[in-house]
């Protein structure tokens, strides 16, 4: 009796541990920015160390690090176009303003980086990423 019933539970938490994942992928599938993808990770965190959720959230880790390949394309051509003619706030003189864009540009750059460093999943410390 105790078998059958330990058996249960066990069949039960794991078909949960599966739904909890599919929701988790659902989730990560909608997320249209790098911050909405680590603010899911925080929030999964606990869930993420059960073995069935991190296989199926894992793979769509790779999808975060191609975000990122293209927010470092983007800020690379803001960079270009700025370089030539920098925006700049009103009343502010031409070098503090190009030093405010390029400060602006590598926090940009830098943060999301060291989000991905807190996280120890291969897919984030790749030699790809």
């Amino acid at each position: 009796d105790f078998d059958t019933t330990y058996t249960g539970i066990v069949r039960m938490a794991a078909d949960f541990d599966r739904r909890l994942g599919s929701v988790a992928c659902q989730c990560f599938e909608r997320v249209n920015s790098l911050e909405a993808g680590f603010k899911l990770i925080v929030s999964f965190q606990g869930l993420l160390d059960r073995p069935d959720i991190a296989d199926d959230v894992g793979a769509q880790y790779p999808l975060m690090v191609e975000m990122y390949e293209h927010e470092l394309d983007m800020v690379k051509a803001l960079f270009d176009s700025q370089r030539s003619h920098a925006i700049l706030n009103k009343n502010m003189p031409q070098t503090a303003g190009a030093l405010k864009v390029a400060a602006e540009l590598r926090a940009r750059v830098d943060g999301p980086r060291l989000e991905f460093a807190k996280y120890s999943h291969p897919a984030f410390s790749s030699a790809d990423a």
